[in-house]
């Protein structure tokens, strides 16, 4: 079983197999002190995801890291969030065949809010789309084909959202979207 801890973000493998579940090794990713005074809702790690051997998190500067399951050594190690924004990481990621997908946090301090997909072999970035702004950086191509006529148009990602609220993190919670749709009217 693998459990990852709040701040500082250790990696805790446990030997189920025996009685006590005793530690088999733990993994210590050593994060900015610097990323506890941007969190705004305590120092918490939302869990890991395991794919191919490897266990995958965030840590809370802004890092996701991979770890070789078996023994505990890194695999990789990936940055992604910038602290001096006000942007950390606390979701736990989300594996779909060979990608990870992580987001930000940090959307009650107006960060803007992204999400990124990394090659879970080597933690490259495959590709990252922001929540708001023009549509390159939304990733909304050729291939978007609205159904409602007031979703139709380039760039309503700058157009349409109030600018005093520059985005909102992939882990905010639904009401701050509810929230920002309410203001936009």
């Amino acid at each position: 079983m693998y459990v990852v801890a709040p701040w500082p973000n250790t990696l805790f493998a446990l030997d189920l197999a025996k009685p006590g579940a005793p530690l088999k090794w733990k993994f210590e990713p050593n994060p900015s002190p610097a990323a506890k005074g941007e969190a705004c809702c305590d120092w918490v790690n939302r869990g890991a995801a395991f794919a191919d051997g490897r266990v995958i998190y965030n840590t809370l500067d802004g890092y996701t890291v991979a770890v070789d399951a078996n023994d505990g050594h890194l695999l990789w190690r990936t940055h992604l969030a910038d602290i001096h924004k006000g942007e950390t990481m606390t979701m736990a990621p989300t594996v779909v065949r060979n990608k990870v997908f992580v987001g930000d946090s940090g959307g009650e301090f107006g960060v803007r809010g992204w999400l990124t997909a990394l090659d879970t072999s080597n933690g490259k970035v495959l590709w990252q789309a922001y929540n708001t702004g023009p549509d390159k950086d939304v990733l909304i191509g050729d291939r978007f084909k609205p159904f409602y006529a007031s979703d139709k148009g380039a760039d309503l990602g700058v157009k349409t959202w109030p600018r005093r609220m520059p985005g909102v993190s992939a882990a905010a919670p639904c009401g701050v979207f509810s929230l920002m749709t309410h203001q936009a009217i």
